[in-house]
């Protein structure tokens, strides 16, 4: 079997952690552009049923491509990753 057919739907992988401050959303909206209050204003955010700010869906898709860019089978398999 190939590296690349061990990646199969329900694979559990288990990476480094990663902590996503309050650095990495103010970071992750100036370079995007989404400053949606839910994601940059603490007051505002502290109203909603999350009671604080909550990560953008990209900032945490690409949170997990570079832990998954770390772990073996990823690195075995890169170029499935070209597209």
């Amino acid at each position: 079997m190939t590296h690349v057919q061990q990646l199969v739907k329900g694979l559990v992988v288990t990476t480094e952690r990663r902590t996503v401050l309050d650095y990495d959303l103010v970071l992750f909206a100036g370079l995007t552009g989404e400053f949606h209050p839910l994601h940059v204003d603490e007051i505002y955010a502290s109203q909603t049923t999350f009671k604080k700010r909550v990560a953008q869906g990209l900032l945490v898709l690409s949170l997990c491509q570079g832990l998954l860019s770390m772990t073996e089978i990823i690195r075995k398999n890169n170029k499935a990753l070209l597209g």
